[in-house]
């Protein structure tokens, strides 16, 4: 969780939880630093209650590049302990009667699928904030802690990527995400599998140089690799999640799919000077607002989706 304490301020801090993986917490860092502006933040590493939180905790990375973070007398993170209380209110906030009572405490729950069950109105005052925030609006506002924060992680990667699979500077990454989405492809709770087809048409819209695929397992794809023949494969298997993000940032053109981690790929690339293009619909169901992900720089391309005929 990452947490904010405003200086001379007895109002309780508020706390955003940590989820997800990279794509995700990172989202949620951003939202973080759009609520509580110049101010210091702690942190605290305990991640969520849930089935869902399961993955690494992965910015101590980008927190140490954080200036305003606040640290104890060994220069170490301030780890501080979680408020029981808000715990006991994510419980809580199964029950829709008591809803409108904890929100009133400043909790707020957000998905990006307007669809799901989350807060109706944004407090004025946020004291826990749970939910994905997947806003490029709320990066925007902070863009100057992505140049300060986030790229110098990346860049410090990158040089030792590019040596470890011989890499040229002049490639371009296509970024695949199937796995855990096509687990429930015809469910609205999974936000739907772009096609083949997708991919395929989407890398005709630029020059191709030499070409990586960057996946979560191989297998996935199998159909595409035989398909488009790509000078090179990773998965989760040859690279970390931050691995991964580096070599979309060192990319001459990008093609992203409808994944957190795509987002920042492109972000960041676009930030460098990349070409980058992402989906016109973030959800099959069309369940999400896709403007909350088209930044002005990039290039929006057509979606087909896996899910075909069996539209809901």
């Amino acid at each position: 969780m990452l947490k904010d304490r405003k200086a001379g301020n007895s109002l309780p801090s508020p706390i955003v939880v940590m989820q997800g993986g990279l794509g995700n917490q990172l989202f949620l860092w951003s939202f973080a630093h759009s609520i509580s502006g110049p101010q210091p933040f702690q942190v605290d590493l305990l991640k969520g209650l849930g089935s869902t939180e399961k993955r690494d905790f992965e910015l101590l990375s980008v927190l140490n590049n954080c200036t305003h973070v606040r640290r104890d007398s060994s220069g170490s993170l301030w780890v501080p302990r979680t408020i029981l209380l808000f715990h006991l209110l994510d419980r809580l906030w199964r029950y829709r009667f008591l809803r409108p009572y904890i929100e009133k405490l400043g909790y707020i729950r957000e998905d990006p699928r307007f669809d799901q069950i989350q807060s109706n109105h944004f407090p004025k005052m946020i004291r826990y904030a749970r939910g994905y925030f997947q806003k490029q609006k709320n990066v925007e506002q902070i863009i100057d802690k992505v140049r300060s924060e986030i790229i110098p992680v990346v860049e410090e990667i990158l040089p030792t990527v590019l040596r470890k699979f011989a890499l040229e500077t002049n490639y371009s990454v296509v970024h695949i995400r199937r796995g855990d989405y096509e687990a429930a492809e015809f469910s609205p709770v999974i936000i739907g599998t772009l096609s083949d087809e997708y991919f395929t048409k989407g890398i005709s819209k630029f020059e191709r140089t030499k070409l990586v695929f960057l996946t979560e397992d191989r297998g996935d794809i199998l159909d595409l690799i035989t398909a488009l023949d790509p000078d090179l494969v990773l998965d989760k298997r040859d690279t970390s999640p931050w691995e991964t993000l580096a070599i979309i940032y060192g990319s001459k053109n990008f093609l992203g799919s409808n994944s957190s981690l795509s987002w920042w790929g492109a972000r960041i690339c676009a930030i460098r000077g990349g070409n980058v293009w992402l989906p016109s619909q973030w959800s099959f169901w069309e369940n999400i607002d896709p403007t909350d992900y088209h930044f002005p720089t990039c290039k929006i391309t057509d979606v087909y989706w896996k899910q075909g005929v069996n539209k809901l």
